[in-house]
């Protein structure tokens, strides 16, 4: 786990020269820093892990359903959570 959370770091570095970042804020950077760090190399450490339990093309296709199913389980989490425009909360009142 600490080699790909070193990769993950090593090319942030390369790619902080090379990379316009914007004006992001702090909370951008921070949430940035913990999927780079911790969720993305615990993820693939978790799939290598699970070829002791089951076989590869079940890995294999659990990993392919993982990327179909994620942008949708994250559309989901992010409307429940979306905030209404001012003017919408202003008329309501």
């Amino acid at each position: 786990m600490a080699s790909v959370g070193l990769g993950g770091f090593f090319l942030a570095i390369v790619m902080f020269f090379l990379a316009s970042p914007g004006s992001f804020s702090m909370s951008t950077w921070i949430i940035m820093g913990v999927m780079g760090l911790f969720t993305a190399p615990f993820g693939r450490v978790l799939s290598q892990v699970a070829t002791r339990y089951i076989t590869a093309p079940e890995v294999g296709m659990i990993l392919m359903i993982e990327a179909v199913f994620a942008p949708l389980w994250a559309f989901g989490f992010l409307v429940k959570f979306r905030r209404l425009p001012a003017s919408s909360v202003a008329q309501s009142s």
